[in-house]
């Protein structure tokens, strides 16, 4: 149980980091255009 509790955690802190990525991503392509 713990082992996929620890496993969750770093799929969702991932996760996290992508829709922050996303997010910066297409504000810089809106800026840029």
């Amino acid at each position: 149980m713990v082992i996929v509790g620890i496993k969750g955690q770093q799929i969702l802190e991932k996760l996290n980091y992508l829709v922050i990525f996303s997010l910066v991503a297409t504000h810089f392509i809106f800026a840029g255009v």
